[in-house]
């Protein structure tokens, strides 16, 4: 990416992520793309997307509230009982083709400090992110 388009995308940082956040998409329990809709899980996605394109589309690792999380289709995935035990981090960057991609994870939280915490969450997102960043567009139908 050249030094203009990352001087735009940081200029636009709060137009562009809000767009971006508005046409994200996850998979559903069926397993089949749903546009991601919750108010809650659109703003973290546009926080992060912010993040990235501030950055020049450098990946950007943020932690997110459970209720953010609970607004993606399959982001609800942790049992009530274990909810205080658990923090939920999302990774941004963008794919091949210049597509903006996030990931989604859950950590457990006992026995590590914040910033054990961080670096864990940082090292695990950013290697999944790569995976999905690998590549243009969305994967395969995910069961």
């Amino acid at each position: 990416m050249n030094r203009k388009t990352r001087r735009m995308m940081q200029a636009e940082a709060e137009t562009l992520a809000l767009s971006l956040a508005a046409t994200s998409y996850d998979y559903g329990a069926s397993g089949h793309l749903i546009r991601v809709q919750d108010a809650r899980a659109v703003a973290a996605l546009r926080q992060g997307y912010a993040a990235m394109l501030r950055q020049g589309g450098q990946p950007v690792v943020i932690q997110i509230t459970k209720e953010a999380a609970r607004g993606f289709p399959r982001g609800g995935l942790v049992p009530d009982a274990l909810a205080g035990l658990v923090r939920t981090w999302l990774a941004v960057g963008l794919d091949r083709a210049g597509n903006a991609t996030y990931t989604l994870q859950h950590f457990g939280t006992v026995g590590l400090s914040e910033d054990e915490m961080r670096d864990l969450a940082e090292v695990r997102l950013l290697e999944k992110l790569a995976v999905e960043t690998n590549r243009s567009g969305f994967p395969g139908v995910r069961a």
